[in-house]
């Protein structure tokens, strides 16, 4: 975390500022800092709101805080995006599937709504 947010304070600035937020993001939800993984994932979702890997880990993080309504209506955004997308389909293409963290995403997503 230390050198995620070290990176983040490099380049304020940067056009791809969105994917360095998203970027720092899972990694806040994967150390179980649901608060700042939401407020990073929505700093990156505010400079591109069809960035669905901000989405996703934006649902885990809500889902993990108790914030079961939200978390579901940011599945359902993110489906409106990519409508063919399923837990299946996630754990297929997702780099750390097979890390227990990986496991707890997928089926934080899946309970937010997202379906098998």
């Amino acid at each position: 975390m230390e050198c995620a947010e070290r990176a983040l304070s490099l380049s304020p600035l940067d056009p791809m500022m969105y994917y360095f937020n998203s970027l720092a993001g899972m990694a806040s939800l994967v150390a179980e800092q649901y608060d700042r993984a939401i407020e990073l994932s929505m700093n990156s979702l505010r400079e591109n709101r069809l960035h669905t890997p901000s989405l996703r880990t934006l649902a885990a993080a809500l889902v993990h805080s108790g914030r079961l309504h939200e978390a579901r209506d940011t599945i359902a955004e993110l489906r409106r995006i990519e409508p063919g997308l399923t837990a299946t389909v996630l754990q297929a293409r997702y780099p750390g599937r097979d890390s227990p963290q990986g496991g707890r995403f997928i089926s934080a997503l899946v309970e937010a709504g997202l379906p098998r």
